[in-house]
């Protein structure tokens, strides 16, 4: 059985079965702000993706296999690579995943064009809600990550902002789990440097206990990217109409961790 590991736009989208999605952690990789692109032809933006333990380049990563696509062929082809790294690894990026009948992954990697897919090893993955419908990961199972090829550290600027109609649509998707969940999303993808599970639940309990009182001391860990509200008129091609109290909810979460953004 194939499965997808969704950490951005994938934790939510009509094509998702979201009956099927299982919240998880999938450690030795880090969530980032790197991948660049247009939206509506002209507007730059950037988009969610992941960097590996070690290193942000894939070709030295040891313990994810690659799915290359053939230049000659258009297809695509397993890369065998050294096997699992045992090392440890506090850091973690949570997301959903789901089952992908094997006739579907074509379609998958027509979608997510810009990225390449990895297999992950299943001693990587914690699933937050065990035994989901009775679903177990068992070793024969095949679970794949979207990943920026040669993706490095390429930060939001001015022409590659964050825009709100993306991240409604991400954290919409985090927000269907639960509100934990929004903020470990935040915290992980935001935070300057790696973050262990323990630290986000810290930080969480002590966000939520000062919730309505001044936060800035935190502010020095996470990132200030330019960041456009436009909302009123989005710049994402799979932008979603939020329901106001959803609108006002999202904004509540994400103002305990981080600035504002700026309207467009």
């Amino acid at each position: 059985m194939n499965w997808v590991f969704g950490y951005g736009r994938l934790t939510t989208s009509p094509d998702l079965p979201t009956r099927s999605a299982i919240p998880c952690r999938v450690r030795g990789i880090r969530r980032s702000w790197s991948l660049r692109a247009y939206y509506k032809t002209v507007l730059g933006a950037s988009a969610t993706s992941i960097a590996f333990k070690n290193s942000l380049n894939f070709n030295t990563c040891n313990y994810f296999e690659p799915h290359f696509r053939s230049a000659e062929t258009n297809n695509y082809s397993d890369v065998d690579r050294s096997v699992y790294d045992e090392t440890e690894s506090e850091m973690s990026c949570n997301g959903v995943i789901f089952p992908v009948q094997e006739h579907h992954l074509d379609q998958f990697d027509e979608r997510e064009s810009s990225y390449l897919r990895f297999k992950i090893p299943i001693h990587f993955i914690t699933l937050l809600q065990p035994n989901c419908d009775g679903v177990t990961l068992e070793k024969e199972h095949t679970i794949w990550v979207y990943v920026v090829p040669e993706n490095g550290e390429i930060y939001p600027d001015e022409e590659y902002p964050l825009i709100q109609s993306y991240i409604d649509v991400v954290l919409s998707g985090c927000l269907q789990i639960s509100e934990r969940f929004v903020l470990e999303f935040v915290i992980s993808t935001w935070c300057k440097s790696p973050i262990s599970d323990l630290e986000i639940d810290k930080l969480i309990s002590n966000l939520i206990s000062k919730a309505g009182t001044d936060t800035s001391d935190s502010l020095s860990l996470f990132y200030n990217f330019p960041w456009l509200n436009d909302r009123s008129h989005p710049r994402y091609v799979r932008s979603e109409k939020l329901p106001e109290k959803i609108q006002i909810l999202l904004d509540k979460l994400v103002g305990l961790v981080l600035l504002n953004p700026t309207e467009e």
